[in-house]
């Protein structure tokens, strides 16, 4: 038979050629008379459809037996590739020893073997190994007297000198090949089971003897014609069809369909009835090409074969199954003539569903395009078959097309280059290959995988001009890297040498002109540069700047690098937004193209490290240019900080050994091992001029004074063994305090022994005293309890809630509640209605200005109401919490004798004011006959004077001078009756103003007196200003008018008496009046304050005897006193005591007014010449005083207020 070439053999090609062969074995079978050559023609299509070197068809047998068995063996009687003289006379054997093809003929299993040689199931049959074949397929051929018994009747296998195996398809095409041949078998009725001649054939152990070994022939006049007796034509096709694993259609020239087989329709869906209803071009079948366009019966295999008379093979359309599916099929069509002069008669398409096949094909085209890689592929010829998207877009830019073209032709510049040797290498030798190369004409590295096939060359290739300048790139950081490692290793260098070094470096590797490293404050808007390797004087270190004129104010406000290369100021390319540096900076600074990093010191700004060109860069800063300067700049904040560190760390040690060098009161110590000194502070026990660097290093044996080795040697011994210890020992005395403890490594084992003893003798005696003080205030505590107890008076505790935190036994004999209740009570639930609001708000106001005192009702627990004054402050307990600490006292008795103070109070100013109206009248009643008298003795002695003599003139003036002092006594009473009922109320009064005004109203006296009046600097006192002036008035001419035989000497002066010294509520101003004159017995310092009690006659000092007692009177209003003090003939000091106002109080300074002059002599300088004035006043006197030195009255008239008392 001549079978048709299946084509290239790429898969989907050999699969197509797979289809075919069966299509044309089938014809063959048919025809074919010839059983041998069938075999051969079998032999020859399978070797060309399938991916291997040899092909054989073995035949079972028995050519005799031996030891009375029977011993089978498989003779190669047809095939393709084996060496010469092996058809024919190759055998096997049918057993273990025969390798795959012994087994699949005694088994009758099918055998598929990737590696024969590292298969233990099988052995390795001579003829095999003889060729070297190291894969084989084997599927037995059941036909004849042998199917019943399922011994196979040969063996078809497939064999390779490589480890290539068998697909699952291409072994499933030799099956259906073994199928096909084991159906024609059967049409020879037996005949054609091969005969043995005697003699021997052995595959087990020896090479076979080629002219011994048993030539078993099919003798074609064995096999009956076609049509013969025993030899039925229409039996062999059905029998062959329905072997056939595709599907088969015979129709006739008319297209009527004469037979169909199982297989057929299955694919269609359709059965042998309703195939009869249906004739070839049937709109049923619903034909499409593969473009799904609808197919023509002219188009169909069908009706070409009968217009050429030729096969069509690998025809492939669409049908439609009578449920609506579409089925793609691959079709093979042939003529079919009865004798070699007949036109046809018959057409037989065996067709096979591809459906499946070409869902898988599109799926794969898919993959392929979206495979990221490019990817083509070549036959053998070199010419493209296929090009995905990715590989147009890089060797076919311009979309030329290459499908078809020749690989040299369109890419001549990869001829001679390695592409080429590349390329033919791996088709050469059928292994893949990867390669990189650069290739001119595209301007781009690729990196190429190519896996060859004996059908042509795939290759999956991908750009990497991109990932080789990323290698050159990182070439070049990984030698920079190296030099940075260098630097920044380097022992020898110091940290600016290194810093300099580092910035020249990155000057380099960025092609930038300046590199510096800056501090940078925020806050303080503060730019210095530190380091710097830079030919711009405004970059040298110490440079000082704003940091919101510079670059680098950007740079520390930002996580990142802050970079760029060009144009800070223009749109950055994200939607045209402003650029990271604002203009004005730019204008100063001109800095084009810029990286910059934040230095950080322990997670705190330390400034910048930067570096910087005016002129632009033509490319942006890459990732390794940016990794160093990250890499640099972690660097300089780390040694930075191990910089800190290394100072701080000093420092502590500092510290620590000055800490150890003078640790109070004893001594410190680390010990090693060998118990010796390592470190040593303080004062050796016993050894004060000891220093502890001498001990350092030295064992402690011989350090130590025994009483102490004896001590601490057992004890840092036991420490070093991982053991801690503290006690007290008593040495020479002496209390010591150990301490004793292991020092571990970090891997926690003990490495040294730390010891610290102190000197605690003084401690342990203050600790008693303190146990002997705790004792005694306990003591003191009972004491304090038993005192509060003792007390009538309530004394309590209270919280800021107001419950009682500790109170006497007073509180619960009043309330009659028993302690346990009180704990449980508050303050308030003690009161009622309105005492229960006094009281909480007198609690609110201890806690807010310190003290409080209220009055109210205490409600007992039986429900009487007894009236209480409560004086409470605020203090801190001894555990740092404010409580109120509180005295409660009952005033029922306080309360009934007010109320009688008041009924009394009540009485008196009834009775006051009946006095005062009965002193009124009477001054006025009695005011007028002495008026009455006056004027007509004055009146007598005006008519009748001429007519009176010497006595009788006398006599008119006594009765007239006694008359006016009856008046001047009456106007005193009158004055002194008003000071409670007529005065002014108090204001601040400035006594410095008001001595002004008495010495001008004295100022006729002074000058006539020739007296001398010094007055100090007086302060400002609360009080009625007319009465003060009154007081100090009568005090002044007091002075004036009882001095001695020489010009009166006055001087008023003041001091401030706290309030210690008083014994009043607040600071006092006493204010005195001392004079020089004739004194006073101190037994008569009470008598002159009293009304109308004199110590002279009228006739030695004139006066009513008022004057001193108004004075009283006068301060008793203001809450003061008055009081002398005065020895005879030594002059008298007048003192008066005033409250001070809170402004004077801070002005308690006394100026003497001698320096000055005094006010009066001031006002008239006649005053400190006047003359003495006369003991013995006349009444001319008493009247010119009346006239100038006189008091206002309750009516505004001056009236007479001289105290001549004494």
């Amino acid at each position: 038979m001549d079978v048709s070439d299946p084509g290239e053999d790429s898969t989907g090609d050999r699969r197509g050629g797979q289809r075919n062969v069966l299509t044309e074995l089938g014809q063959l079978a048919l025809e074919s008379t010839d059983l041998e050559s069938l075999c051969s023609e079998t032999v020859d299509a399978v070797r060309d459809v399938l991916p291997v070197e040899y092909c054989g068809l073995f035949v079972v047998h028995e050519p005799g037996k031996q030891e009375g068995r029977t011993n089978r063996v498989a003779t190669l009687r047809h095939g393709v590739g084996w060496e010469t003289g092996a058809l024919g006379s190759a055998t096997v054997p049918v057993d273990g020893n025969g390798g795959v093809v012994g087994h699949t003929a005694e088994t009758g299993d099918g055998v598929a073997v990737d590696d024969i040689t590292a298969e233990d199931r099988v052995a390795r049959a001579n003829l095999l190994e003889r060729h070297g074949i190291a894969s084989a397929t084997t599927v037995p051929v059941f036909g004849g007297s042998n199917e019943d018994d399922h011994d196979p009747w040969g063996v078809l296998g497939a064999f390779s000198s490589d480890t290539r195996p068998l697909d699952e398809e291409d072994r499933d095409f030799l099956r259906n090949v073994a199928d096909l041949l084991g159906s024609a078998i059967d049409t020879y009725d037996g005949s054609n089971r091969p005969r043995a001649e005697d003699g021997e054939a052995s595959d087990a152990g020896s090479e076979p003897n080629v002219e011994s070994e048993l030539k078993p022939e099919l003798k074609s006049d064995e096999v009956s014609e076609p049509g013969a007796e025993g030899t039925d034509p229409a039996a062999l096709a059905d029998q062959l069809m329905t072997a056939s694993p595709v599907g088969v259609i015979v129709a006739d020239p008319d297209g009527d369909i004469l037979r169909v087989n199982e297989r057929a329709e299955e694919i269609t869906g359709r059965d042998r009835d309703e195939f009869t209803t249906m004739g070839h071009g049937d709109p049923r079948w619903d034909t499409v090409d593969t473009d799904g366009q609808p197919l023509s019966s002219e188009r169909l295999p069908f009706s070409r074969v009968l217009e050429t008379g030729e096969p069509v093979y690998d025809a492939e359309f669409g049908i439609r199954r009578p449920d609506g599916e579409r089925v793609w099929i691959i079709e093979n069509a042939v003529p079919v003539s009865e004798r070699d002069d007949d036109g046809i008669t018959a057409v037989v398409s065996a067709f096979e569903d591809v459906t499946d096949e070409r869902r898988l094909e599109s799926e794969l085209e898919t993959t392929f395009e979206r495979i990221t890689d490019a990817f083509f592929g070549l036959d053998e010829e070199w010419r493209f078959t296929y090009v995905n998207d990715r590989a147009r877009e890089l060797i076919d830019p311009d979309g030329e097309g290459l499908i078809g073209r020749n690989l040299w032709e369109a890419f001549p510049a990869a001829v001679d280059s390695t592409f080429e040797r590349e390329y033919r290498r791996a088709m050469a030798e059928q292994e893949s290959t990867s390669f990189e190369e650069y290739f001119p004409p595209l301007s781009t590295w690729f990196e190429v995988h190519a896996y060859p096939s004996e059908s042509g060359l795939s290759v999956y290739f991908r750009d990497v001009t991109e990932r080789k300048k990323t290698q050159q790139e990182l070439r070049e950081n990984n030698r920079t890297l190296q030099r940075l490692y260098e630097i920044t290793a380097d022992s020898e260098r110091s940290f600016d040498e290194k810093l300099r070094e580092l910035l020249e470096l990155g000057r380099n590797r960025l092609g930038l002109e300046v590199g510096y490293l800056a501090m940078a404050d925020e806050e303080g808007d503060r730019f210095e540069v530190t380091h710097a390797v830079s030919e711009d004087d405004r970059l040298q270190p110490g440079t000082e700047m704003p940091l919101s004129d510079t670059y680098c104010q950007r740079t520390v406000e930002g996580d990142g690098l802050l970079a760029f290369a060009d144009d800070p100021t223009g749109p950055d390319g994200a939607g045209g937004t402003e650029g990271p540096i604002d203009a004005d900076t730019y204008e100063t600074w001109g800095v084009d193209s810029y990286v910059g990093s934040r230095i950080t010191v322990d997670d705190e700004l330390f400034g910048t490290l930067c570096f910087e060109s005016e002129a632009p860069r033509s490319d942006p800063f890459t990732p390794a240019e940016r990794s160093f300067v990250e890499l640099a700049s972690q660097w300089v904040s780390h040694e930075l900080e191990r910089r800190r560190r290394q100072r701080q760390l000093e420092e502590s040690e500092r510290r620590y050994r000055t800490l150890i060098e003078n640790f109070p009161n004893g001594a410190v110590a680390l010990v090693d091992r060998d118990l010796r000194y390592v470190t040593f502070g303080g004062t050796l026990e016993g050894s004060a001029d000891i220093e502890g660097r001498e001990l350092e290093e030295e064992p402690l044996e011989r350090a130590l004074p025994p009483a102490i080795a004896d001590v601490v040697v057992p004890n840092y011994e036991a420490a070093l063994e991982g053991q801690r210890a503290s006690f007290e020992e008593v040495i020479d005395g002496r209390t010591y305090q150990f301490h004793f403890t292991p020092v571990r490594d970090a891997k926690g084992e003990v490495v040294a022994a730390m010891g610290m003893s102190q000197d605690v003798t003084e401690r342990k005696e203050t600790e008693r005293k303190l146990r002997d003080r705790e004792r005694r205030l306990e003591q003191f505590k009972q004491y304090t309890d038993d005192v509060l107890d003792a007390i009538d008076d309530v004394f309590y505790v209270l919280d800021e809630n107001g419950s009682f935190r500790r109170w006497n036994e007073s509180l619960p004999t009043v309330t009659g509640y028993t302690d346990a209740e009180i704990d449980a009570m508050n303050a308030m639930e003690l009161f009622e209605g309105e005492d229960r609001e006094t009281i909480t708000t007198a609690i609110d106001e201890v806690f807010e200005t310190g003290h409080t005192r209220v009055e109210a009702e205490l409600v007992t627990k039986s429900g009487e109401r007894i009236p209480y004054e409560f004086a409470a402050s605020a203090l801190e307990n001894p555990d740092g919490e404010q409580v109120l600490t509180g005295i409660g006292r009952d005033i029922t008795a306080r309360r009934n004798r007010q109320r009688q103070l008041e009924s009394l109070v009540a009485d008196l100013e009834e009775s006051n004011e009946r006095l005062e109206q009965f002193a009124y009248a009477a001054s006025h009643d009695l005011q007028e006959p002495l008026r009455m008298v006056s004027s007509y003795l004055t009146l007598v002695e005006r008519r009748y004077a001429d007519e009176l003599d010497e006595d009788g003139r006398e006599f008119i003036e006594f009765a007239v001078d006694g008359a006016e002092r009856m008046q001047e006594m009456i106007d005193g009473l009158l004055a002194y009756s008003r000071v409670d009922t007529q005065g002014d109320p108090f204001e601040p009064v400035d006594v410095d103003a008001v001595l002004e005004d008495v010495l001008a109203d004295l100022e006729v006296r002074i000058a006539e007196t020739g007296a001398d009046v010094t007055v100090e600097s007086l302060p400002t006192v609360y009080g009625d200003p007319d009465q003060l002036r009154q007081l100090f008035q009568n005090l002044i001419d007091n002075a004036l008018t009882y001095d001695d035989d020489g010009p009166p000497e006055v001087t008023v002066f003041a001091e401030l008496e706290p309030e210690s010294e008083s014994k009043r509520d607040g600071d006092a101003w006493k204010i005195s009046v001392r004079d020089e004159g004739i004194g006073i017995d101190p037994d008569d310092a009470e008598r002159i304050f009293r009304v109308f009690d004199r110590l002279h006659t009228v006739d030695e000092y004139s006066g009513t005897g008022i004057g001193l007692a108004l004075c009283q009177r006068i301060v008793e209003r203001h809450d003061g006193d008055i009081w002398v003090d005065s020895e005879p003939g030594e002059g008298s000091t007048f003192t008066v005591r005033l409250p001070a106002t809170a402004e004077s109080r801070s002005g308690e300074t006394a100026r003497s007014m001698t320096e000055s002059a005094g006010r009066a002599g001031d006002v008239a300088p006649e005053r400190r010449a006047g003359r003495q004035h006369e003991r013995n006043r006349g009444r001319t006197r008493g009247r010119g005083r009346e006239s100038e030195s006189g008091r206002r009255n309750g009516t505004g008239t001056r009236e007479s207020t001289t105290d001549e008392t004494r």
